[in-house]
């Protein structure tokens, strides 16, 4: 409570928000083979990458240290409502930096030339 009330709530929400309207306007603007599910979320962006699975974009950016979750989100009825097995998902707090982000979108980008190299084979 003490961390929380330091900071102020109003200012995490507006610190959260910029962070997650970055992040959403970098994967909209650099990206071409990427979908987005749902609208502008608080924190969270939902994603996959088109060829490959949410899996192995979840490990292959773990290896370089940016944890993301990746599966069906315990939400299996959406999923179905939706048509998708899996999306990708990314998330920021407070905690994070515009630098998080970058680093993020770099890698991402890493990632789908990895895989796009690796499929070419």
């Amino acid at each position: 409570i003490d961390y929380i009330d330091k900071i102020g709530l109003e200012n995490m929400k507006n610190k959260i928000q910029e962070l997650t309207d970055y992040a959403l306007e970098r994967l909209q603007m650099e990206f071409d083979d990427i979908v987005i599910y749902g609208g502008k979320q608080f924190g969270i962006i939902s994603f996959n990458v088109n060829g490959i699975h949410a899996h192995d974009v979840s490990e292959y950016l773990s290896s370089k240290g940016i944890s993301i979750r990746a599966g069906h989100m315990c939400c299996q009825p959406l999923m179905f409502h939706l048509g998708l097995s899996f999306v990708s998902r990314v998330s920021f707090h407070v905690y994070n930096v515009k630098d998080d982000i970058d680093f993020f979108i770099k890698e991402l980008k890493n990632c789908i030339n990895f895989f796009k190299m690796k499929n070419d084979r």
